[in-house]
């Protein structure tokens, strides 16, 4: 269902997520106490889970040789869940013992529990892609996101030093939507819709903060046909 180019954007976005979350380094307990009153403990959850997997599914492949992934894994899981009371967190290592000889429980003790940080090995795309690091500007709105939004959509907190004020945004006026943009991104122009006393007009800029950072980012490597179809396959948890 996804191109090489839909998979690369996807782990792009948890790996740009992942670098830029506040809560980052929070453990295991952490995640559990806030996980509902905290939308970056939740986020990360996830985004930590996805990379771990990652990282597993790519000593899964060399391990057997490309004849085994992590899909395998989840698949004998689902199969020994079914006469079994055992939660996940601890079915998950004994299954993944059992069928690739490799043993997790150290990584998910470092990365799940601890909240070492989790960083994807140059390698774990195989032939399809590399690891880059790519340094990057915080993402920054420009304007005060919460207070605007408990004034009723009503600009507040704008920053007279930043982009978004150079473009022409100021408190006061009323935010009708944003047309363009990606959440988290600073290298993709945003567009928002404002009126004031004068109407309606549209202001655009990049939403450049003026802290710095590392990120990692897949790029793919030039692929013939039967090369990116293999990939594809692979990536997809095809052998």
């Amino acid at each position: 269902l996804w191109s090489l180019e839909d998979y690369a954007e996807d782990k792009n976005d948890t790996l740009l997520r992942y670098a830029m979350s506040p809560a980052r380094k929070a453990s295991a307990s952490d995640i559990a106490s806030g996980f509902w009153s905290n939308d970056s403990l939740q986020q990360l959850s996830y985004d930590r889970g996805h990379l771990l997997a990652t990282i597993l599914d790519m000593r899964i492949r060399e391990r057997s040789g490309g004849n085994l992934s992590l899909d395998d894994v989840l698949r004998r899981q689902r199969e020994r869940a079914k006469a079994s009371k055992d939660l996940a967190s601890s079915l998950f290592p004994q299954v993944m013992l059992e069928l690739t000889g490799i043993d997790a429980t150290a990584d998910i003790e470092r990365y799940m529990r601890n909240g070492e940080p989790l960083l994807l090995p140059d390698n774990a795309f195989g032939t399809c892609g590399r690891i880059a690091s790519v340094r990057r500007h915080d993402f920054d709105r420009g304007y005060d996101a919460t207070a605007t939004r408990l004034a009723g959509d009503v600009l507040t907190g704008v920053k007279a030093d930043g982009p978004a004020y150079a473009a022409g945004l100021r408190n006061g006026m009323r935010l009708m939507r944003r047309e363009s943009g990606k959440y988290g991104d600073s290298t993709i122009e945003v567009a928002y819709r404002v009126a004031d006393g004068n109407g309606e007009r549209l202001v655009r800029f990049l939403p450049k903060g003026k802290k710095e950072f590392d990120v990692q980012q897949m790029v793919l490597n030039p692929l013939d046909a039967e090369r990116t179809a293999g990939c594809i396959a692979a990536l997809g948890g095809g052998k």
